[in-house]
């Protein structure tokens, strides 16, 4: 039981590792700009759509393991929806500057 759970602490460790490196906090300075950040919302989307793919893979070998790999379902999820979000604020400044640009 004890390989189990070693096994499955190094693929959860991995898949938040993974879902870290999605944030904002990890871009680069370029893709920081207004003008990309619209791209590094889609791309880390991308990303977390994968991790979400690798979480539904992984066989839990205990209830309190479910648990854990549904938090981390919940939280692609989320870092999803705040990305859509962010873009789609974006989305309207950009439109806005462009109307009193005009």
């Amino acid at each position: 039981q004890l390989h189990h759970d070693a096994a499955f602490l190094r693929k959860l460790t991995d898949l938040k590792t993974r879902l870290s490196d999605t944030s904002i906090e990890h871009a680069s300075p370029l893709e920081k700009t207004t003008g990309e950040a619209r791209n590094f919302f889609r791309s880390s989307n991308a990303r977390l759509r994968v991790v979400s793919e690798r979480i539904d893979t992984v066989t839990p070998p205990r209830a309190l393991h479910s648990e854990l790999l549904s938090l981390l379902r919940d939280n692609a999820r989320l870092r999803v929806q705040a990305n859509d979000f962010a873009e789609g604020l974006l989305a309207e400044a950009f439109e806005s500057i462009d109307r009193s640009s005009r």
